[in-house]
């Protein structure tokens, strides 16, 4: 069984810039008022906070049968696809995961009655060879059936 998290450091660099958003907001907002300039400056910031609080609960879990999703936050998002039903996985990074060496893996699914759903690991920092794990493991699935 293999865990992966959302990278550390890649969160961390996203909510120095959303503070430094939030920041310049409430600048910006402050020379017109200074009283609405500290009250937008401080949601934006609370806002940050919160986001990166909440990725920063994401597990994601690859086994030999299933692959897992956990938003562990809430409690409610818990995300369990049989790898059998895997139809597609790609990696891809934006340019701003690119700067830092991160990236997304992506992963398509489908059932038997239909349903498609595309579940994306965000910030992983080795996504690549996590896509490359998941699609030997999908390949040594479809040879046992």
């Amino acid at each position: 069984m293999n865990t992966y998290r959302c990278d550390r450091r890649c969160l961390q660099l996203i909510l120095a810039i959303h503070l430094l958003v939030a920041l310049g907001i409430g600048v910006g907002l402050g020379l017109g008022s200074l009283w609405v300039g500290v009250l937008c400056g401080l949601l934006a910031s609370l806002v940050a906070l919160f986001t990166w609080f909440i990725r920063r609960t994401w597990r994601f879990t690859l086994t030999d049968s299933v692959v897992r999703t956990e938003k562990n936050f809430t409690k409610d998002i818990d995300l369990t696809t049989p790898i059998a039903n895997i139809q597609g996985v790609s990696a891809y990074e934006g340019i701003f995961e690119a700067l830092i060496g991160v990236g997304t893996v992506e992963i398509s699914t489908a059932s038997s009655n239909g349903d498609h759903m595309t579940v994306r690991w965000p910030f992983l920092a080795r996504h690549r060879e996590i896509a490359e794990i998941l699609k030997s493991k999908m390949s040594a699935a479809r040879h046992r059936t």
